[in-house]
């Protein structure tokens, strides 16, 4: 549909429709017109099924971290998990902070999966969130190295 149009309501004097070029799949998801930073960025309806059935079924590297995230008690920095931010949904995130945590399985290191996590960090980026990522193993075997990482992103208060 790249290059077509795509309709717009018809103005009050009842005139001729207004077009404007269609948006490309990509375009269109993340072209969602945000005004406030709760609007369309955070927690998009179309993704609420797909957030709470990974809140309710985190993998174990997920739960270990979320003992130390949750309830404000790292640095006293509120994260919240599976968290959607535009067309993406994130493993953790402190708003306040523009941090997303990423934790990463086997199928992220396949060809697709670093493609998929560089588009996917690019477009965070892009929204104005720094990135960081570790391997499950990390927070399995080395709960205390990753807690460290994380707190070289926060800022003091």
């Amino acid at each position: 549909m790249r290059g077509g149009v795509i309709p717009h309501k018809r103005n009050r004097g009842g005139g001729r429709k207004q077009t404007q070029p269609a948006l490309s799949w990509l375009e269109a998801q993340t072209n969602t017109g945000v005004k406030s930073h709760m609007g369309e960025l955070y927690n998009r309806p179309v993704l609420k099924g797909r957030r709470k059935e990974l809140r309710n079924k985190p993998t174990y590297a997920e739960h270990l971290l979320w003992q130390s995230l949750k309830n404000q008690q790292l640095e006293g920095k509120k994260f919240r998990r599976q968290q959607s931010l535009g067309i993406y949904i994130t493993d953790f995130c402190c708003p306040l902070e523009h941090l997303v945590i990423e934790l990463d399985g086997a199928d992220h290191f396949t060809e697709e999966g670093l493609e998929y996590d560089r588009v996917r960090t690019e477009y965070l980026n892009s929204l104005g969130f720094t990135v960081i990522r570790f391997e499950n193993q990390e927070v399995l075997y080395n709960i205390s190295y990753v807690l460290g990482e994380i707190k070289k992103y926060l800022k003091k208060d």
